[in-house]
């Protein structure tokens, strides 16, 4: 793999977790927040993702949040 296409890779860390891969569809707060700061290049905190979710962000059986859904709601707020 070349350099460059090294580093516009997500990092380890994030693709995976403690139980193995994440799920697009069922992640947690935290997780999301990682995510979006590997792939965007701008810090996303979990308290960001929390103040979403008491506006209306959707949210999933046990707090997990799916990021197509989340995404989606947020273009929406945005528009």
């Amino acid at each position: 793999m070349s350099p460059e296409a090294e580093s516009s890779t997500i990092p380890l860390a994030v693709t995976a977790g403690p139980a193995g891969p994440l799920t697009p569809t069922a992640l947690t707060p935290d997780a999301l927040a990682r995510l979006l700061s590997a792939a965007g290049g701008k810090a996303v905190t979990i308290d960001m993702i929390q103040a979403a979710v008491d506006a209306g962000a959707p949210v999933g059986v046990g707090g997990r949040i799916n990021m197509v859904e989340f995404m989606a709601w947020l273009e929406r707020e945005l528009a």
